[in-house]
């Protein structure tokens, strides 16, 4: 019994690391570049402004940009406005003591790399969460003794999933949200920002072609189940609805296999502070019209089927 579950932690934790990279924000992946440490630049580097917009014929509506300017120098930039190809949502500069804050948001044209700046994974980021995250594995054993139940309708239900949010009616991966899930057969795990947290899954059913319904706590005391619909089955959109047999609580958010995500456009920052995501005027999303099929997800292009973020 012990050496069954030996087995089953490591596994889990093969797992994590296998393929992941921890989460790292874009002034870290910065830093470490001018260290000298043989980091790509392509993948940690940030666009520069220069002043030259692309010519009016090429921007269309990315034109909208205002300007504030403040008596200590600072600026504040409402976008979107283009400059050297790049798409800018928000940029706010401001001294910090001695130094510049150039904080950025803008729009970082797929396909990512894999260790792209503020590409979330769910890797335990240092020593510390990684001992936080096994005492919580220990501490599930220990509550449920024996080898973890294995759910065979979850097969085929993509492992690891990255957070989405919609703006001016297109898709792309929320660097401000850098908090993935992750599944097994067994567990689900939830990054949050005191790090990974692993629950186990109780029973899991396929309700249907397009639902899942895992019985979990997501790492959260007030949740018991957790539904999965996949809204596009092109490209395995879903909406994950935390909830409870009580309904006294209840919250939705929108994910991507990490593998879909790599391929789409991203709302990335750059900034040497803690940014503020309010900036960004994203769309209130109606899942449950996306969950209905009341309103479409993306458009198409019938010969290609390929979505509006392509």
């Amino acid at each position: 019994m012990k050496h069954a579950r030996f087995i089953a932690a490591t596994v889990l934790a093969a797992l994590l690391l296998a393929g992941c990279t921890g989460r790292r924000t874009a002034g870290d992946a910065a830093d470490k570049a001018s260290a000298g440490d043989g980091t790509s630049e392509t993948a940690v580097s940030t666009p520069e402004l220069t002043g030259k917009e692309t010519p009016a014929g090429e921007r269309s509506s990315l034109a909208a940009s205002r300007t504030w300017t403040g008596r200590d120098g600072s600026s504040k930039r409402w976008g979107p406005f283009a400059e050297n190809d790049t798409t800018f949502l928000f940029v706010h500069e401001y001294l910090i003591g001695s130094d510049t804050n150039r904080y950025k948001v803008f729009i970082r044209k797929g396909p990512q790399p894999n260790d792209i700046p503020n590409f979330a994974s769910l890797s335990p980021q240092n020593e510390s969460a990684w001992k936080d995250f096994t005492d919580l594995l220990h501490t599930l054993k220990k509550r449920r003794p024996g080898p973890l139940a294995h759910h065979a309708a979850l097969a085929g239900l993509p492992h690891s999933w990255t957070p989405v949010r919609s703006f001016r009616g297109s898709y792309y991966v929320n660097c401000f949200n850098p908090y993935p899930v992750w599944i097994s057969d067994s567990l689900f795990v939830r990054q949050t920002m005191d790090g990974p947290r692993p629950s186990r899954i109780s029973a899991a059913e396929r309700i249907a072609p397009t639902h899942y319904r895992l019985r979990t706590t997501a790492g959260d005391a007030g949740i018991d189940r957790v539904d999965i619909y996949l809204v596009d089955t092109v490209c395995r959109m879903a909406v994950f609805a935390f909830s409870n047999d009580r309904k006294t609580e209840r919250f939705q958010s929108l994910y991507v296999p990490f593998e879909t995500g790599l391929e789409m456009d991203m709302i990335d920052f750059h900034s040497l502070e803690l940014p503020d995501e309010s900036e960004v005027e994203w769309n209130e999303t109606d899942f449950e019209a996306l969950i209905s099929g009341a309103v479409p997800l993306r458009e198409t292009d019938p010969k290609t089927d390929k979505t509006n973020n392509e």
